[in-house]
């Protein structure tokens, strides 16, 4: 009998170490559960102070758009009232032909331009040339009466050198100048803007 008393007070003694045990963990959690009880007004006000943050964004925003729709409302009428006023007076046609620039009076007045001032710039250097070169210059200047006059005789390589300068200018004429035009309106101004350009600058109109 004594046995069997110990085996149920040995039971008695750990289920009595086990409730001991429990209690102390129910004890934690009581004390766990009064800190956060004891913290909960403090969290409550935070959670307040963040839901007014969040009701004054939202109002905010709610501003922003209902003002963003009214100013999009508002150009859309006045866009429209505009498109309702304009009146077509005249209707438009297609031009066939470029009311400007002239181009064939641009090449007829640079051509003759050109021209003149080639001739001008011939009679400027006759004009300016001040050397004995006739007989009657020999009379006027140095009252000189020559009895003849013999030409000067050029050697071949006067004469080569002549030809070739001859040479060299009616090149630089036939290609020097086109090229340049070319690089002109191609690299730096169409000619026609070009001539444009400068009939503004100087006050002239076609």
């Amino acid at each position: 009998g004594n046995s069997l008393l110990d085996v149920q007070l040995a039971g008695i003694d750990t289920r009595q170490a086990v409730l001991q045990e429990r209690e102390a963990t129910t004890e934690k959690e009581l004390a766990a559960l009064a800190d956060t009880i004891s913290r909960t007004p403090a969290n409550a006000i935070k959670l307040d102070k963040l839901e007014l943050a969040y009701a004054n964004t939202q109002q905010q925003y709610n501003r922003a758009v209902d003002r963003l729709s009214r100013a999009s409302t508002g150009e859309r009428i006045e866009i429209l009232s505009r498109g309702q006023r304009i009146s077509v007076i005249e209707p438009p046609f297609v031009p066939n032909v470029p009311t400007k620039p002239n181009r064939m009076l641009i090449a007829g007045g640079g051509s003759i331009f050109g021209i003149l001032a080639g001739l001008g710039l011939v009679f400027l250097l006759e004009m300016l040339n001040q050397s004995i070169r006739r007989p009657e210059d020999l009379v006027k200047k140095l009252g000189i009466t020559p009895i003849a006059t013999i030409p000067h005789i050029f050697s071949r390589r006067e004469l080569f050198a002549q030809r070739s300068f001859k040479l060299l200018r009616i090149l630089v004429i036939l290609f020097g100048l086109p090229a340049l035009i070319y690089a002109v309106h191609t690299y730096y101004l169409p000619l026609d803007l070009l001539a444009d350009k400068l009939m503004t600058k100087f006050g002239v109109r076609w």
